[in-house]
């Protein structure tokens, strides 16, 4: 008996007779919300940061006040995947949390 990280979280998988470990179930919960929230459909992209995207240079205008509790809870999502195993995102999820006193709307976009 092993443990095998992937699908939904904490399940016995019976085929494989071990326990699966995996953020699935959570990461698609989280995108539902944010699409809601934001009115958007979400894409999926090759690489979470850009190696060309420098988010410290960004320029757009500042967020609104009410905009900016919603970047703090998607960057505390971000956080959350990535305790829970997602760390090919844990560069660009350190990268945008810097800014969650002062985020702009290209940050946003970019979360």
């Amino acid at each position: 008996m092993g443990l095998y990280f992937e699908g939904s979280w904490n399940a016995w998988d019976e085929g494989r007779q071990c326990w699966t470990l995996g953020a699935k179930t959570y990461i698609k919960s989280v995108c539902d919300r944010i699409e809601k929230l934001l009115e958007t459909t979400l894409k999926n992209t090759d690489a979470p940061l850009d190696a060309s995207d420098h988010p410290e240079m960004d320029d757009t205008d500042l967020l609104i006040p009410s905009k900016i509790p919603i970047y703090q809870m998607m960057t505390g999502y971000l956080e959350w995947a990535v305790t829970l195993g997602r760390y090919d995102i844990q560069y660009a999820t350190n990268t945008l949390a810097r800014f969650g006193q002062k985020p702009r709307d290209g940050h946003l976009k970019r979360a």
